[in-house]
């Protein structure tokens, strides 16, 4: 089964982040973020079989480039990234 992974920084869950017309709301979005903490491994072994990656802060997105390459994107100063598989 191929799943959605998403991967967020901790310090950054119940924040909301704003700049050049776009918000990343992670107080409304926070369930989609928040569940099974994991460290590094735990998240490149999640990201062996995903369909899509949503990593925010620069920790998540820091590991998630490491599988897949790629440059992501910044709201509010906080990094984006993601990722889609076909």
């Amino acid at each position: 089964m191929r799943r959605v992974v998403a991967v967020c920084d901790e310090s950054l869950l119940g924040k909301r982040f704003e700049s050049e017309g776009r918000v990343l709301d992670l107080s409304v979005h926070r369930a989609f973020y928040e569940g099974e903490r994991a460290d590094a491994t735990k998240v490149v072994e999640l990201l062996k079989n995903c369909a899509s990656v949503n990593a925010v802060g620069a920790e998540s997105v820091e590991c998630v480039a490491k599988v897949f390459g790629g440059a992501g994107f910044d709201i509010g100063g906080v990094p984006v990234l993601q990722v889609y598989r076909v």
